[in-house]
């Protein structure tokens, strides 16, 4: 799931079964050969955890190896606060429709991938018509990649990453006081 600044899911993938790693997932699931220049417009990027492969459009947090840096722990910091979001949308999707918390009580597995997208779908119209919850805090894309492969990133996508996260290094780290 990909989701924007206002909870909404901008991309989900309902292909594999829960039990596939989540990089394995991201490469079936046509992010991935959507993660060039054309698809992402200027300086944008998803941030993901430290499962995923860094590369230009794809921000991961540096590994903490115990020999970070100051600025990295930050940037870390930073990441993780907003990668937050994609968690809390999650966690409304599951406050809205109560069965996700468990289980499904559904016979036909061949349709559990057809209720968690309708489910996402009604989340974000909920969302965009404001029928938020009192006590807490663009519909889907279609997803036509279709019957592709997994794609790994390009050894030229990973270094742009590794060059984009160090700009965002300095970045974040510029009005922090030593």
């Amino acid at each position: 799931m990909i989701c924007n600044e206002k909870h909404e899911f901008i991309h989900c993938y309902v292909g594999l079964p829960g039990s596939v790693h989540d990089n394995r997932v991201f490469r079936y699931s046509g992010v991935q050969q959507k993660c060039n220049d054309e698809y992402f417009l200027e300086n944008t990027h998803i941030l993901d955890d430290k499962a995923y492969t860094l590369q230009k459009h794809l921000m991961t947090p540096f590994i903490d190896n115990g020999h970070l840096t100051v600025e990295e722990t930050h940037y870390n910091y930073v990441h993780s606060s907003t990668r937050m979001t994609i968690e809390r949308a999650k966690g409304l999707l599951k406050l809205r429709w109560r069965y996700f918390k468990d289980k499904l009580p559904m016979r036909r597995t061949d349709l559990i991938p057809h209720y968690i997208i309708a489910a996402c779908i009604l989340h974000n119209i909920c969302l965009k018509r404001q029928d938020y919850f009192e006590n807490v805090d663009e519909i889907l894309l279609p997803d036509e990649v279709g019957d592709v492969g997994p794609l790994d990133a390009t050894n030229e996508s990973k270094a742009a990453g590794a060059t984009k996260r160090e700009n965002l290094v300095t970045i974040l780290n510029r009005d922090v006081e030593p």
